[in-house]
């Protein structure tokens, strides 16, 4: 049972599946940076990033998702 839940989760965690979502995180830690040089700049200013509640839950099937909106919660989070 165990090798069989194992075997189905390391399939449906495909490495092309994290490489199509490391591309938006990189665009959004860019963009941010960006943002940042002006609000540094003005000495003022607010960003605000939408992410999915998916962001505080896995799922097996989705985890390149999850990952991306975890992502994006937390790079917002640390920069803010």
């Amino acid at each position: 049972m165990i090798t069989t839940c194992l075997s189905t989760l390391f399939t449906l965690l495909m490495p092309e599946q994290m490489r199509r979502t490391l591309p938006y995180l990189v665009a959004l830690f860019l963009v941010i940076w960006e943002v940042f040089k002006g609000m540094i700049a003005k000495n003022s200013g607010k960003i605000i990033s939408i992410c999915s509640v998916l962001s505080e839950m896995g799922r097996p099937t989705i985890a390149s998702y999850t990952a991306s909106k975890g992502g994006v919660k937390m790079l917002t989070k640390q920069w803010s």
